[in-house]
């Protein structure tokens, strides 16, 4: 009886957190120089493959740059997009 709104909010806050960033993978997919592998993977930005949690080293220098792939960012992570001469 007490537990069903700690269910809810369990429950509502699972479905935010794994609702929180998909825009930002959108953003990513349409990147022209993304690579496909990372297109549908929140491992792009966190070490937890489902996403959430800590994020890796391109996580934390993509929010440094608030969010946006910049020359930098681009140019220092070829391993998540395809390098242009």
């Amino acid at each position: 009886m007490y537990m069903r709104p700690y269910l809810v909010l369990t429950l509502l806050l699972i479905s935010s957190s794994v609702q929180a960033f998909p825009p930002l993978l959108k953003e990513y997919s349409k990147h022209p120089q993304a690579k496909a592998e990372f297109k549908q993977d929140c491992s792009l930005c966190h070490i937890a493959p489902g996403g959430g949690g800590e994020r890796n080293e391109f996580g934390e220098a993509f929010a440094r740059e608030g969010a946006a792939f910049t020359k930098e960012l681009i140019k220092k992570f070829p391993d998540r997009f395809e390098q242009s001469d």
